[in-house]
């Protein structure tokens, strides 16, 4: 998820546009899912994470779905949204 790659998503993107990515990743710093929102988060700044499965245990790899956009995200999952928080910005 390149700085290039996160600026041509926010402008290709419709106003109430979103864009959801599969992720496998655990919750740490410096993971796939930090290095993602860290170069999304610069253009497209509503976001939301959610567990795709039933499972707890986020410190080693799991799917997740990343949900980010420019508008509000007014939707819910059937899984609990996660906390960005302790992400890059």
């Amino acid at each position: 998820m390149s700085k290039k790659f996160a600026k041509l998503a926010e402008s290709s993107l419709a106003n109430n546009g979103v864009l959801v990515a599969n992720v496998i990743s655990d919750t740490s710093l410096n993971s796939s899912m930090d290095r993602m929102h860290s170069s999304l988060n610069k253009y497209l700044k509503h976001s939301k994470v959610y567990p795709a499965g039933p499972e707890r245990i986020y410190y080693y790899p799991t799917n997740f779905i990343y949900v980010t956009s420019n508008s509000p995200i007014d939707f819910k999952l059937r899984h609990p949204e996660l906390s960005l928080r302790g992400f890059s910005s």
